[in-house]
Parts: C-alpha cells; structure tokens; sequence
C-alpha cells in the first residue's frame, strides 16, 4: 500500500464563492446541541501538566493555563482572548473551563495577569456560574485611573453561554446569544452579567442574533470616553431572513456603570453585499474592525458587491462618533491589486482574478487617523505564459493613508493548510476525518506601544516544507480509508514594518520545530518589537486504557480538534533580535522517526490535451518517485469542478481523462498536488 501523506498543499483556487452555512464553513447556529456525557474526556485520560512545569528560557514557552477546552476556546477564527494595557505594561488572557457537578456543568471565567512582558503570570478566578457552559471567550481592558493593579481596571468579558435545554433529557445544553461580564475596578466579586440574545437597533423582532462562536471585543479610552466594542457576524433565527450580516454592540464605560447598546448598522446591511441567491447562504467574509488614536473607529470587509460581483474588494466604513453611526463602505481600486501582481510576473492573462481565502483568519489594524493596514492571504500565479505558471502565496498588507490606497506591499509566502482531526460521528459513535483548522493560517496583526511598528503573525510551513513522518502509520478511529503515515509540521513566523517606513523587515521562524503550532494569539496592541507575546495550544497526551485515540502518537493526537483537554502555553519574541522559542520538554514531538523533504518528490504537470477543449481531454504528468497525487479542476471563480485523480501514482508518466462535454464555455484551472506541492495551468473549454 502507497503511503498516505497527510500535507495538503495551499489550495490553489480557495473558492471565492464558497457558501459559509452550505459548505460548513464560518457557519453559525444558533442552537447547537451537545450531550455532557459525550462532551470531553476525563482527567485520568491524560498527561498531568501544571503551571510552571518545565521551565523555559525567557523567552520561550512555558505553561500559562491547563485543562482547557481547545476546541471550545480557540478553534474558531472569531474570538480574541488576548489583551494589552499599555499604561501598566499589563498583559490580560482569558480563560473559560467547566467542571461537572452532580451530572451537571458549571463553567469558570479565569484572568490571567504580566506585567512583566509574559514573564511571570498570575491567575484570578472573576466567575462562575452554576449550571453553565462558557465557550468562546473575548476579552478587552482600559485603564482611565492609571492604575497598576488589575484589579482597578475596567475590564469586559464576552462568551456563548450554553445551557441546559428544558427538556425531559437536560444534559443536552444549547448555545443562546451572548454574555457579557462587566467589571467597574471595584473588585473581583463586583462582576456584572448582561445577556443579549439579539443586536437592539435596526433589527425588527430581533430574527437576526448573535452566532454562537462570532464575537471579537476591542476598547478604546481616548477624549471621546471610554468605550468597549464587541461585533461579528449573525445568524437569522430561521430561514426567512438574510444570512450573513454584520452586528456591533457599542459598550460606554466612561462612568463606573456600563451602558451598552447594540445594532445592525444600515451601511452593512447584506443587500450593500453581492447577492447570494439564497436566504441561507451569504459571500460576506468575517468582519474586522479596530481603533485609532482619536477613538474613530473602522470597520474592514473583504467583500463582493453588487455593481462588480466577480471581484472581491478590500473595503472599510468609518464611525466618528463611537459606534453610533457609520459612512458607507470605501472601497480599494482593483488597480492596486494589479500593480502588485505586475511586479511578481504575475500571468496577466489570468486577471482578474485573484485567489484569496476570505472566509477565515485574516485581520486590520488601524494606527493613526484615516491610516490602517489590513493583511489578507492571496494566491497568484507567477510566469510568463498561462502554460508555465506556478501559483505564489502571499502573505499581503494592503495600506491607507489619508484618503489613499498606498501600493501593496508583501509580509511574506505562506504554504500548506494546517489542519486538525474533527470528531464528525453522530452522538454515541467516533469517526475521526481530516478537517481544516476554521482559522486556517491563523493570521493576526498588532501595532506596537509606542505606535511605531505594525507586527504581523502567520503560521506556515518552512523553507524545507518539511513533512514530520511517524514511528507507526495510524488508522483513524473508524476511518479505514485514512492511513497517516505523515504530517506538516507548522511553524510560527512573525514580521514587522516601521509605520514610517515602506518595506517589511524580514519574517522570520520563531518556532522551527517538529511540532503542530496552533491555536496561536498575540494581543491587537504589543509593548514593543523586543516584546511580542505569544499564547499557543496543545493537546495534552491520552494515556488512559480504553481513550480512543490512545494509539495515535502523540504527535498526531496534538492535531485533535474535538472536545479535548488542552494546555495553554506562553511565549515573548524578540523581532529585534530573533530568537527561536520552542520548547521541546512540553511540546513533544514523540512518534516521530524523522522529517521528510518535499524536494525529494520532484513532478511535472504536463500541457493538456486538446486545450481548448470541447468533450474531453487529457491531462499528463511525470513523477520521480511513487507518490500520492490529487489532480483537481477549478472554474474561474476558484470554486472546485471536479476531482480528475486523487490516489497513488507511479514513477515515470501518468495519464488521466477529464471529460469536458459537461461544462458551459469559459476558463477552467487544472492543478497537480503532490506531497504538499502543487502545480496549476490554464483549460480553455469551447462549445
């Protein structure tokens, strides 16, 4: 049997036109269903880790939290759990877990407190509620007394509540709306709860509610007050309304009582948006937002519309007045886009379009009035003709300044697509499938203290590409068809610009390890280049007889992405001065025999055959060595046609027909993906 390799490549052409709820991605339900006595495994099921166990060098990692929730707490592309008060140099991270009680859960709220950049923490219980689940957790700080104690900061959490349904069988609890915990600087008893089911303005019966795992927090002290925002995307209550709007909720904090209030602003109403032809489906990518200096705030999309709906566009809105109201969606020229391709060889002839992955971790930040940088993921094609081009992943900025879109600049390549094992089975049955990690690059930006430098933070792959290969191959539970034999390992690379400068500092590997990097944070604003903090997960080790996925090696059980105990790990990088800063005593690599280099699988994807088409052609291509291969065909708009091969291939020429007599007229994408690496050109089918 040929081995399996578990690298899946960048996906040449993520589709554009994906549709969040009907392909699964970026969905929001508003009552999702979860039976207690099949959520998570027990204590014994695993390697104990404390706090402080392993100590690290300064700069590395070492334990922050243990026993959480991955799955819960950080899977999803949509919370921030990390935060930075830069007047007391305090670092804040949330945490939320739950412990059983009688047959039933009640959950608890942590923070986690440095104000030694990430040095040395402490952990302060502020919740708990009986009866209760608390997932996805944001957290945002201000600090109008000038504090140095926490504890006279004011401080809001938000998270999904989930809770027991009413029915005969009350261990199924279900997610509804959103929570927010509020805290005045009066003591860590003086926390007070507000649920909100539904945004209030501008949302009539209020059928447009708050997504169980859609909910980003960020603060904003300046002459305007004190304020703290929450937004993200919603979820209809049923199915005769709009999927894929945006909602805010606007927090005034400026006296010691909060007063919130929450809409769905007119300018980001979904009719703004391409139409998606469906009530149920939407092209809306998630929202991003974030606040200069002076309080204004800025909302980014990365979006269609209507009058140029092949295109999707970089766009923002704008509030002066802390929330209350918004001007309409500017939008970046498409030119700006093409200068950029120019200067990578881009093959024109395959403008206008550009491969971006919208749907899952990208972000913005704003660091001075009208002047902000947002990063997206983008996949182009680099050659002289369409015959001979190979696709380029680019890690992108795309720049505004005083009313100006400012030339693209390139943060740096990413590869590869990490993943996590999904438990996909119905109630009472395991069945372990490949899934994409929902943050997927798990891409995130940040501005320093002193407002001088923008970070960014990506994961990838290194320069190598290489492939961590395992002791054993490991069937997954119940799945006969997924043999792993190996894995990506991932790595953490971060970069920065001087804002007063053009060009990026060279990104850099901070990790460079054989290991799984997930679920990785850094906080919107960091104290300096010299200081970045990092949060990464992992998954701490089954070891109970009779855990399912006990016979996986380690290595591959720390891609679990189910309801499993996790650890939380901190770190502080130096961009100034790169240090790596894995440590290999609590991130165990073990099941590994060694690595893999992907340049050791040499191919080359031939010319198809007739091109262009009309009822068929053949596509051909040669391999060095016996390999597993996925030949895929994409229509102009990126969205997967058709899988022409995927199995196991044998050195020398292979040979496969794609049957074309289906297909309406136009451009079509066939792609070659070996062992991580992939190849794409151009099919032209006529009628």
């Amino acid at each position: 049997m040929k081995k399996f390799y578990l690298m899946v490549a960048l996906a040449v052409m993520i589709p554009l036109s994906i549709f969040a709820r009907t392909q699964g991605l970026y969905s929001e339900q508003p009552h999702q269903h979860f039976d207690l006595r099949n959520v998570g495994i027990k204590m014994t099921d695993v390697v104990p880790v404390k706090v402080n166990d392993a100590p690290a060098p300064q700069m590395s990692f070492k334990v922050l939290d243990t026993d959480l929730e991955y799955y819960w707490s950080t899977l999803w592309p949509t919370v921030t759990p990390f935060a930075y008060e830069a007047k007391s140099n305090t670092l804040v991270y949330v945490t939320t877990d739950r412990e059983s009680v009688d047959g039933w859960a009640d959950c608890n709220v942590y923070l986690h407190f440095s104000n030694d950049n990430g040095q040395n923490w402490t952990k302060t219980k502020v919740y708990g509620k009986k009866q209760q689940m608390a997932f996805f957790p944001s957290v945002a700080v201000l600090n109008p007394k000038n504090a140095t104690d926490p504890e006279q900061f004011k401080i809001v959490i938000t998270y999904t509540p989930f809770k027991p349904r009413p029915t005969p069988n009350d261990t199924l609890y279900y997610s509804e709306g959103n929570a927010y915990l509020y805290y005045n600087g009066t003591g860590w008893n003086n926390f007070e709860e507000y649920e909100e089911k539904a945004p209030t303005e501008n949302n009539p019966g209020g059928v447009q509610q708050w997504g169980t795992t859609n909910k980003r927090m960020f603060a904003v002290e300046s002459s305007k007050g004190t304020h703290f925002y929450t937004y993200g995307s919603l979820s209809p209550l049923n199915e005769g309304y709009q999927y894929g709007a945006y909602g805010f909720a606007y927090i005034d904090f400026t006296d010691d009582f909060p007063n919130p209030s929450s809409q769905l602003p007119r300018q980001w109403d979904p009719s703004v948006f391409r139409n998606p032809g469906s009530l149920t489906s939407s092209w809306n990518a998630p929202l991003r937002m974030s606040a200069d200096s002076d309080g204004n705030l800025y909302a980014f999309v990365f979006n269609m519309f209507p009058d140029d709906p092949e295109r999707r566009t970089p766009a923002f809105s704008k509030s002066t007045d802390n929330g209350k109201t918004w001007s309409d969606f500017s939008r970046m020229p498409f030119s700006v886009f093409q200068d950029f391709l120019a200067d990578w060889n881009h093959a024109a002839a395959l403008d206008p379009y550009i491969f971006a992955y919208p749907y899952t971790d990208w972000d913005a930040v704003a660091y001075g009035p009208d002047e902000f940088s947002m990063f997206i993921r983008m996949y182009s094609y680099v050659g002289t003709s369409t015959q001979d081009a190979v696709g380029t992943g680019h890690i992108a900025e795309l720049r505004y300044k005083n009313g100006s879109w400012l030339p693209i600049r390139r943060v740096g390549e990413f590869r590869g697509t990490p993943l996590r094992i999904a438990y996909l089975g119905p109630t009472g049955t395991s069945v372990d499938s490949l899934d994409e990690n929902l943050r997927y690059q798990e891409l995130q930006a940040a501005v320093t203290k002193d407002g001088k430098s923008v970070v960014c933070k990506y994961l990838s792959f290194d320069a190598d590409d290489n492939l961590g290969v395992l002791e054993n191959p490991t069937m997954l539970v119940n799945n006969p068809s997924t043999v792993i034999d190996s894995i990506a390992c991932t790595d953490i690379f971060v970069g920065y610009r001087n804002i007063a400068e053009t060009d990026w500092k060279p990104v850099f590997n901070a990790t460079q390890d054989k290991w799984y990097n997930k679920g990785t944070y850094i906080p919107p604003m960091v104290p300096s280049i010299n200081h970045v903090p990092i949060v990464e997960y992992i998954t701490q080790e089954f070891t109970a007889e009779g855990n399912l996925r006990l016979g996986y090696p380690y290595f591959l059980q720390n891609l679990v992405g189910d309801r499993i105990l996790t650890t939380a790990l901190v770190a502080v990088l130096d961009l100034g001065n790169p240090t790596v800063v894995n440590n290999e005593v609590i991130q165990r690599p073990k099941g590994l025999k060694g690595a893999s280099v992907l340049e050791n699988l040499p191919f080359s994807l031939n010319d198809i055959a007739p091109n262009p088409a009309s009822e068929f052609a053949v596509v051909t291509y040669n391999l060095d060595n016996d390999a597993y291969v996925t030949v895929n065909l994409h229509n102009a708009m990126g969205q997967m046609v058709k899988t022409i091969f995927e199995g196991s291939s044998n050195q020398g020429l292979n040979t496969h027909n794609v049957l074309t007599n289906d297909l309406p007229a136009g451009a079509y994408y066939y792609s070659i993906n070996v062992n991580g690496k992939t190849q794409t050109k151009l099919l032209n089918v006529v009628r």
